[in-house]
Parts: C-alpha cells; sequence; structure tokens
C-alpha cells in the first residue's frame, strides 16, 4: 500500500506555560498539511519482523541524523519501529513488516516528518482491519503530540499538549520553505523557554482575536496574521544561530506576506497570494542561498 506522508506547518505556536498537573507543555497553534511530504510503501512481511528500507533525498546533518534511525540498532529510535512495535501490543495477531520510505522531510525541521510517518502506518493498520480508528488515535498520542494531527487529514486550530483538534476552513495558499542545515532539538528549544508551572487554564492569547484570525485564514489574507500568529521559539532559535533570523526576514524582503519559522525546528517558510508569486520568491531565495534546500508547496 503506497502511503503520503505530509508535512505541516504552524501558523503560530504559543506556549503560555507549563502544566503543573502533568508537566506538559501547554500550546496553542494552527496546523497545516502541506501537499509535500515523504512516501511510504507499506506491506506485510512472511515473518515476524520489522524491515525497513529508506531512500534519503537529505543532506548534511539531516542526512546523518535520518541514516541513524534507518537501520539497526537504530530502529529502536525510529517512530516508526515504535508504532508498529505498539500496535503489536495491542494486537499481537499483527505480523511482520516491510516498509520503504522515500525520505524528503528533515529532522528537527519542525514540519513534523516523523509524527507523519507514525499516522501513516497507523492508518495502514486501520485499513486493514487490524487496529480501530479510536485505538490509533488514543494510543498515537504516547508516541508523539503531533501525531493526531496527521491522523485528523484536516487543517486544524490546535491546543492543549496537541491533541484538542479543531478543524478550520483555511483558503487555498501557497508557500516556499527554506531548510537550515542546523536542525533543532525538540527537548532543548523547550527547556531554553523556561515557562513556569502553572495549573490548567483557558489561554487567551490567541481566544480574543478568534474571529479575526479564522477570516483571515478563510480569506487568504496572509500578510494581516504577520505579526499576530507568532512563533514563541523563534526567541529561543534566534538567539542560538542568529542566521535564522536572517533568513526569515529575506523571505520578507523578497515578497512573503507572512514568514515564520515552522515549529520548534529549524525551517523557515513564507506564505504568497499566487503561484506567480512563489516562484519568484523560490528563485530568489534559491540565489541568495544555493546552499540550502528550497521547496515550494501548497495547501
Amino acid at each position: 500500500m503506497h502511503i503520503f506522508s505530509p508535512a505541516k506547518i504552524n501558523l503560530g505556536l504559543s506556549i503560555p506555560y507549563k502544566r503543573e498537573t502533568d508537566g506538559y507543555h501547554q500550546i496553542e497553534s494552527i496546523f497545516i498539511r502541506l501537499d509535500w511530504g515523504d512516501d511510504l510503501d507499506i506491506n506485510w512481511s512472511d515473518d515476524s519482523s520489522f524491515n525497513l528500507e529508506s531512500d534519503i533525498l537529505l543532506s548534511g546533518n539531516a542526512l546523518s541524523l535520518i541514516e541513524e534511525v534507518s537501520s539497526p540498532p537504530g530502529w529502536e529510535k525510529n517512530l516508526l519501529f515504535k508504532t508498529w512495535n505498539l500496535a503489536k501490543i495491542i494486537n499481537p495477531s499483527i505480523p511482520g513488516i516491510k516498509i520503504r520510505i522515500t525520505k524528503r522531510i528533515p529532522p528537527g525541521g519542525g514540519l513534523g516528518g516523523g509524527s507523519s510517518n507514525s499516522a501513516s502506518l497507523w492508518q495502514f493498520f486501520v485499513d486493514s482491519g487490524m487496529i480501530s480508528t479510536k485505538e490509533s488515535e488514543v494510543n498515537s498520542l504516547k508516541l508523539g503530540a503531533d501525531i493526531p494531527f496527521f491522523l485528523k487529514k484536516s487543517n486544524c486550530w490546535v491546543t492543549g499538549i496537541g491533541e484538542i483538534l479543531e478543524p478550520i476552513s483555511i483558503s487555498k495558499g501557497y508557500g516556499v520553505l527554506l531548510v537550515p542545515p542546523v536542525p533543532l532539538d525538540t527537548k532543548t528549544m523547550y527547556h531554553n523557554l523556561k515557562k513556569s508551572l502553572q495549573k490548567p487554564r483557558v489561554s487567551k492569547t490567541w481566544k480574543e482575536q478568534e474571529g479575526s484570525i479564522l477570516l483571515a485564514l478563510e480569506r487568504g489574507n496572509w500578510a494581516s496574521l504577520q505579526g499576530i500568529l507568532t512563533n514563541d521559539f523563534e526567541k529561543v532559535a534566534f538567539q542560538l544561530h542568529s542566521s535564522l533570523e536572517k533568513i526569515r526576514d529575506t523571505f520578507l524582503l523578497h515578497g512573503a506576506e507572512y514568514s515564520s519559522m515552522s515549529g520548534s525546528g529549524s525551517t523557515i517558510f513564507g506564505l504568497v497570494q499566487d503561484k506567480g508569486c512563489q516562484n519568484t520568491l523560490a528563485s530568489k531565495l534559491q540565489e541568495e542561498y544555493p546552499e540550502l534546500s528550497v521547496v515550494s508547496f501548497s495547501f
């Protein structure tokens, strides 16, 4: 079975506090599924083992990080292996599996690559009748907070630790992302935020502007969201790597209506109004950063 495993971007990411009850960070963000990502071919194996073959279309540090988890014993750190292993606990009759992945989404880029791959495998189990939809939704959260979003298959307003998903309507959009050579570790980024422990509460950070934000998303008015939907991780990332702030500013200089870092990763993206603007922006970015990967996407 062939499954497309999409990347996502965050329009804004607010982390108001660390939850006193469980130590997780409360978030608020808008997750958007892209038409660009990884490809998985998944089939049952004749034996009871896990088998993974990888065609890795990455370079530099991103290539090294993926290679580390693409063969034994590194499989034990791979979300695909963890998903298969957890699914077998839920349903011991699940046999061995063979997966071939074409890997484009870089690790540490804030694009949800591992979570998207895991969701694709959960979907394979659901479609095969081995796992129920409810079981996949409940258990996927044990492996990663972003996985339930990819199972949802819609753009969402996201709260909680990432598990509270409200599908939203978003205009057709075009964008460009630029993948810097330095990945950012999620645990390190959250640690450097230094958020205080607080009792769970309703965040008013975005709720007061919810109506205007949703209207802008429906109309594709990306420019009105610049400065409103901000990413709290940018302050930390820009202190660690000042080049990332320069890249974000370069997007805006060359015509992006909205530009931000995605998630807690190092990927910077920009949104534009149409295909022509997208081509122009991608060309200017590739000219300015010939050593980096420039990707055009839509949603």
